[in-house]
C-alpha cells in the first residue's frame, strides 16, 4: 500500500442524499476505491462520513487521512442474514407446536377410541 491522494465529498443532509459540490483532499493508504464509496475521515469537526470521488496526483491541502471505506454490501448481507433467521426460528416455533400438538393427540389416542378414530379419519383426509 502506497499514500495516496483522494478527493472527497462531504453531504449536505443527514440521510446522505445531496453531496457538496466542494471536494476536500485526504490521504489514503486504500488504492481499491472507486467513486461513490462511502468513507470515514477525521475532520476538525469530528469524524464524518464523506463520498470518495476520485484519486489525484497531488496536493497541497491534504492533512489528513481517510480512516475507513464503509462496507455497505457487507452490512446489507449481515441484515439479510439476520433477517432470514429470525423468518426460519418462527418457522421453527409453529412447527414445534403442531410437533407437540400431534404428539399430545397420539397419547390421548393410545387410550381414547373417540380420538383414535379422528386421527385416522384425519391422516386419510390428508392423503
Amino acid at each position: 500500500m502506497s499514500k495516496k491522494i483522494a478527493i472527497i465529498n462531504f453531504f449536505l443532509d443527514e440521510k446522505q442524499q445531496q453531496k457538496g459540490l466542494k471536494g476536500y483532499h485526504f490521504f489514503t493508504l486504500m488504492d481499491d476505491l472507486e467513486e461513490g464509496d462511502l468513507v470515514v475521515v477525521r475532520t476538525v469537526n469530528g469524524l464524518r462520513i464523506a463520498s470518495f470521488s476520485e484519486y489525484i496526483t497531488a496536493s497541497d491541502y491534504a492533512n489528513s487521512y481517510i480512516i475507513v471505506k464503509i462496507d455497505e454490501k457487507q452490512i446489507q448481507e449481515t441484515v439479510a442474514k439476520e433477517e432470514e433467521i429470525k423468518q426460519i426460528e418462527k418457522e421453527m416455533e409453529v412447527r414445534m407446536q403442531e410437533v407437540k400438538r400431534m404428539a399430545e393427540y397420539k397419547e390421548v389416542a393410545a387410550s381414547d377410541d373417540k380420538m383414535k378414530s379422528l386421527l385416522e379419519k384425519k391422516a386419510e383426509l390428508e392423503k
